[in-house]
């Protein structure tokens, strides 16, 4: 069973109407107000508790064509994830994920490569005591073309039947490798 809720799904169980995208032809904006009704995932996680601080990132979900996917360990953490960081002042969401598979895994991919997957919301695995939010896109890519860079320790190619013995972040483990395999 799936652990994961569509693009757009609310609590109240409304789909999100697509046609509410303020998408631009490269895709680079996606409305608040429609990313906002996507944050509602998971509903009832202890990560979604609104005291909690919050650290906003895009992630990469990277889909090699051997049907692998990608996740990374960056130098200090014990727990791997999806490629992807925080944005810098006016980037948006396509843009950050972009930037950051660049920096982080050499990958040098057109925006409209990225495919939209959704915001999801778990505990922090780097910053405790904290909330990640992340705007989530797919990739698909060689395996041959990425490569550990800046503040990656390790990175490492996963298939479905692995995900059990590979250390996780909660975000990767209950939200974004489900995508991977879809």
């Amino acid at each position: 069973m799936s652990h994961f809720r569509p693009l757009g799904s609310l609590r109240s169980g409304r789909k999100w109407d697509i046609k509410k995208r303020d998408m631009s032809e490269k895709g680079e904006r996606v409305s608040e107000r429609a990313m906002d009704a996507a944050d509602a995932v998971r509903a009832g996680d202890a990560a979604a508790d609104e005291e909690t601080p919050v650290v906003r990132v895009s992630a990469a979900v990277v889909v090699d064509e051997r049907g692998l996917t990608l996740v990374v360990r960056k130098h200090g953490a014990s727990v791997f994830q999806q490629p992807g960081g925080k944005p810098d002042p006016g980037e948006t969401p396509v843009e950050t994920v972009r930037r950051e598979v660049a920096e982080e895994i050499g990958v040098h991919a057109d925006l409209e490569d990225y495919e939209p997957l959704g915001r999801f919301s778990d505990a922090a695995a780097n910053e405790p005591g904290h909330r990640v939010v992340a705007d989530a896109f797919r990739l698909r890519i060689r395996h041959d073309q990425a490569a550990a860079a800046a503040e990656i320790a390790e990175l490492r190619w996963v298939a479905p039947d692995e995900v059990d013995s590979v250390p996780l972040a909660p975000l990767s483990r209950r939200h974004l490798l489900d995508f991977a395999w879809r």
